[in-house]
């Protein structure tokens, strides 16, 4: 609940800028409470935001799962490196 409280209060334009979209984030355990099959490391493409509820949510396209809602928070969701750095196994 202190995570959602907290990111309630952070500045919409910034949080936008960190959680761009297209671009490939994972899941961390937090993001299990909302989708229990939901494994911590699985990667994910962010394809839209919305407010929900008042939370700034991200749709998160999971290969295995779809495209889910989670909280634009990084407790929920992490950026990986640009995709430029990645080798040619992944990131």
């Amino acid at each position: 609940m202190y995570c959602k409280e907290q990111a309630r209060n952070r500045d919409y334009a910034s949080v936008l800028k960190q959680f761009q979209i297209g671009n490939t984030y994972f899941a961390r355990l937090m993001a299990r409470q909302i989708y229990p099959n939901l494994m911590e490391g699985e990667l994910g493409i962010i394809t839209a935001h919305c407010t929900t509820h008042g939370n700034l949510m991200a749709t998160v396209d999971f290969p295995t799962h779809g495209a889910l809602e989670i909280l634009m928070d990084l407790n929920f969701i992490h950026p990986l490196e640009t995709r430029e750095k990645w080798t040619k196994t992944g990131p």
